[in-house]
């Protein structure tokens, strides 16, 4: 299915505009099609970062606190 689906966008990219909005997630989807692939074949990557910026937001708003006074 993956490899189905890349060979539509990249049949689409030159039937697009590529300034349009269409285009430009053409051109992002196809620069971003290993990293896709990468993430298929791995169940352990998770979709989203929000366990890893959770983590970090205790640091980041005590430092804004810090700054701020």
């Amino acid at each position: 299915m993956l490899d189905a689906f890349s060979a539509w966008i990249r049949a689409t990219r030159p039937k697009v505009l590529p300034k349009s909005a269409l285009g430009k997630a053409v051109v992002y989807c196809i620069n971003q099609m290993d990293q896709l692939k990468t993430f298929l074949k791995d169940g352990r990557l998770e979709v989203d970062n929000n366990r890893a910026e959770r983590s970090i937001k205790p640091f980041v708003i005590g430092g804004i606190m810090c700054v701020r006074t």
